[in-house]
């Protein structure tokens, strides 16, 4: 019986390489806070382009551009305005500060143990500012990229219909 699908040694090792990469950018940790959920999305992107079909292969290479040139934009523009984006999480934790204030300390005491929310008395923990900055661009980004996805989806256009088993030529090689 035949395999589905073969994977190459150069596909392994491309494999690795990725593997590599990541565990490197999770050491740089302020330097990327923002694309991990992008990031993420756009290599499995990139996984799926071999296995979808003619009408998903459309949906994947406009995800992967469309994310792609938002996430090097986001890079490039936090090369140049960094202050502007490590602050944010800043500002909208004064903000949420700010809004709470009116309530009595009854009603914030009630929401802090009904809901995790940061504590407005304290200040942000490295982990909910990765998760400020990660919800600010990069649910957006993430957004944005599923868009450019479903639009060159949309676009009519020849496409060379699969039949049912055959290996995708990138995946034998």
């Amino acid at each position: 019986m035949k395999p589905k699908f073969r994977v190459s040694i150069a596909g392994m090792m491309v494999a690795v390489a990725v593997v590599a990469v990541d565990c490197v950018l999770l050491m740089l940790p302020a330097t990327f806070a923002g694309v991990y959920l992008t990031g993420i999305a756009l290599q499995v992107g990139l996984a799926a382009w071999a296995f979808a079909g003619p009408r998903g292969r459309r949906f994947v290479i406009g995800f992967e551009a469309t994310g792609w040139t938002l996430l090097l934009s986001f890079l490039l523009g936090r090369a140049f305005f960094n202050r502007a984006v490590v602050q944010w999480p800043d500002f909208l934790y004064a903000s949420y500060r700010s809004s709470l204030s009116d309530l009595t300390p009854e009603a914030v005491d009630w929401l802090l143990g009904h809901f995790y929310i940061p504590d407005p008395n304290g200040n942000l923990s490295v982990l909910q500012f990765f998760g400020v900055l990660e919800l600010t661009f990069g649910v957006p980004m993430l957004l944005l990229a599923s868009a450019g996805g479903l639009v060159a989806r949309a676009v009519p256009g020849p496409v060379r219909e699969r039949t049912p088993g055959e290996v995708p030529e990138s995946v034998v090689r």
